[in-house]
């Protein structure tokens, strides 16, 4: 039986981890009983540093990932390591520790069509290193003071509250500035949409972007990477060039739209219902199998002559049209919420990715004491597959003394019904519309 699991996620780049997520908890729930250590670079290891199926980060500094890797195995034993690190002689490193089991290359000539997480799948489960159902899509996890203090520095902000993301660590990803401020516009004036662009590296450029969009468009300022997981948590669209915040967004199950140039939207784009959309998909110069090769990428210059990237292939009409897919129009007399409320719900019962998003959800045991506590393990079942997810119980009164008892539970709603009283109640409709009410002012995702 597996103990002690390494995951190696040295290869630098926040949206990295986040690619590696699925194959690192997958890992987790195949062995559950192993402790799972997770070696990677500042910042990006931030974002596992709540998860619940990792049980230790280790951080590599700057330039000095073979060192880290040798110093964790100098003084710690496994009985598993799995990378997707192969440089500076880290496999030869690994492969020399005398681990009885080890996986060095997650990677291995993919086809063009498979995205990279799904390949890190594929390779444990032939190495039967993981159970056929321990995968899922990509899921961050924040704490509940997180996604509390995010939620007060919106505070009444008009929805939907719309992402733009222009930063991108090299300029040959960058989509143009003047590009997101049509798209914001726009979506101002189509949704009423409060528009938010975070600080990257040009604050300069951020906050021309800004000023240029007008209207209640802000900026968001430049803080840990895990305030500002937490900021975009909250968002109802994220656009993204195919960088960290992308991903990030994506894995925190808000509607992603990704801008893809020199590398492949099959390969690194977000599963549905997230869309990627791909910048000269026919450049000549295109090397899907490693688009690190390409001319353009060290370079930074394009090699078709009409563009500065192949980014600007790509129309702000034909991000807005995307966005509209992913975004409900204003519909007068309807509230926006209530609207995703009508339209998700019926998916909920067939769809394991609408569960996920899930983050307002309502459990109903209405019965006695001992019945509430028999559903203890429902919902620690929810608590650990929905932990974001804000869980609210509604029990008879005598049910919710057990409160105490449900660390898994974030409030109990007491509520007296009619059957359960067995005509003990007095004839009273307004006390049930009061119930009707109730639920529907609390805007519960799924029940």
């Amino acid at each position: 039986m597996m103990q002690r699991i390494l995951f190696i996620e040295l290869l630098g780049g926040i949206g990295d981890v986040v690619i590696a997520l699925p194959a690192i908890h997958a890992l987790a729930r195949s062995h559950a009983a192993a402790e799972l250590t997770v070696l990677t670079f500042a910042p990006g290891g931030e974002l596992l540093e709540s998860d619940p199926l990792i049980h230790r980060v280790v951080y590599a500094n700057p330039g000095e990932a073979r060192q880290a890797v040798d110093h964790l195995l100098a003084h710690d034993r496994f009985d598993l390591i799995v990378s997707d690190t192969n440089y500076d002689g880290i496999a030869e490193a690994i492969q020399q520790s005398g681990t009885p089991r080890v996986v060095t290359n997650l990677w291995q000539s993919p086809p063009p069509n498979q995205r990279v997480g799904d390949r890190f799948l594929s390779i444990l489960h032939a190495e039967t290193l993981i159970l056929a159902d321990s995968s899922s899509a990509p899921q961050l996890h924040l704490t509940q003071q997180e996604r509390q203090d995010a939620r007060s520095a919106f505070g009444s902000a008009s929805r939907p509250l719309v992402f733009l993301c222009p930063d991108a660590g090299m300029a040959i990803k960058r989509w143009a500035p003047d590009r997101f401020v049509t798209v914001g516009k726009a979506l101002q004036q189509r949704f009423n949409a409060t528009i938010v662009v975070p600080i990257g590296a040009d604050a300069e450029e951020a906050a021309a972007i800004v000023d240029a969009i007008g209207g209640t468009a802000r900026l968001w300022q430049r803080g840990s990477l895990r305030q500002f997981a937490s900021a975009i948590a909250h968002a109802d669209l994220a656009i993204a060039a195919d960088t960290g915040p992308a991903r990030i967004a994506a894995a925190l199950n808000v509607p992603t739209l990704t801008l893809f140039g020199p590398s492949w939207h099959e390969r690194y784009g977000q599963a549905a219902p997230h869309i990627n959309l791909q910048g000269a998909p026919e450049c000549g110069d295109r090397h899907i199998a490693n688009f690190t090769d390409q001319s353009c990428w060290y370079g930074g210059t394009c090699p078709l002559p009409q563009w500065t990237t192949c980014l600007d292939d790509l129309s702000p009409e034909t991000v807005l049209a995307a966005a509209e897919t992913l975004l409900k129009p204003k519909e007068s007399g309807t509230d926006r919420k209530e609207l995703k409320r009508q339209t998700s719900s019926p998916e909920l019962p067939n769809s394991p990715t609408s569960w996920h998003s899930v983050r307002n959800l309502l459990v109903l045991r209405l019965d006695n004491i001992g019945d509430v506590l028999m559903t203890s393990p429902a919902l620690r079942a929810l608590r650990e597959n929905l932990p974001d997810a804000r869980i609210t119980l509604m029990a008879s009164p005598a049910g919710a003394l057990t409160a105490p008892l449900l660390p898994w539970v974030d409030e109990v709603l007491p509520w007296r019904v009619l059957w359960q009283d067995l005509g003990r109640l007095p004839f009273d409709p307004a006390r049930e519309w009061d119930l009707v009410k109730t639920l529907h002012d609390r805007r519960f995702d799924a029940a």
